[in-house]
């Protein structure tokens, strides 16, 4: 049984990123049985744009998943195939991981869908144990980016760990083999998976509990 893994991903769809990029990037990322699906799914080119940022996020977020099983694994992009109506992604073949898909397209004020934020999670976690959440950037300081991700959720990482802001007397980040970040408060480390992801305005977060301090 694969052990809990978990990685996020989050793209700005009105970073100059998102809509310049090489022609042939789509063949490039996507297995046939993608392509088909954004040829058949997207009847406008807006709509295209979208889902094919949907795809490369859930390869993305899946990628910073499986590294915390084999932080030498080697992967392409073809290596993962999305499963979007089963909200699902296989890596390597075998490996399933499930998929949550969040936009703000449901918001009634908003004329266009501005990010696509995703988490690639395995079926060992529960669904209810997983919190996330996203937010802008208010430095446009390019250097304090991981400080303003890191003081982002660190509150919800206290809350959710049962850990009272004076009851700290130490606290530190530190990154495993594998890139994924690391919280550690009075010398313990929180037990769990912690993932940041961060792209153009936008910030995001996603983690799991799955023991208690």
């Amino acid at each position: 049984m694969i052990p809990p893994i978990l990685g996020n991903d989050i793209v700005d769809l009105c970073h100059r990123d998102a809509y310049q990029f090489h022609p042939r990037f789509s063949e490039r990322i996507c297995t046939p049985f993608e392509l088909e699906y954004l040829k058949n799914n997207t009847p406008s080119p807006a709509l295209w744009q979208k889902k094919l940022w949907m795809l490369w996020s859930a390869k993305e977020a899946a990628y910073k998943a499986i590294k915390q099983v084999d932080s030498n694994i080697q992967a392409r992009w073809k290596s993962f195939e999305v499963l979007p109506e089963k909200k699902e992604i296989i890596c390597f073949g075998k490996l399933v991981l499930k998929l949550i898909i969040l936009d703000d397209s449901q918001n009634p004020q908003k004329q266009a869908i501005e990010f696509i934020h995703t988490f690639a999670y395995s079926s060992t976690i529960p669904l209810e144990q997983i919190h996330n959440g996203i937010s802008m950037f208010k430095s446009k300081n390019k250097e304090h980016e991981s400080q303003e991700i890191r003081l982002l959720i660190a509150p919800h990482l206290l809350r959710v760990w049962g850990i009272e802001e004076k009851d700290i007397k130490t606290s530190k980040w530190e990154k495993d083999v594998s890139g994924a970040p690391l919280f550690y408060v009075n010398g313990h480390l929180f037990p769990g998976c912690i993932s940041l992801s961060h792209h153009g305005r936008f910030m995001a977060y996603a983690f799991y509990l799955k023991d208690t301090y």
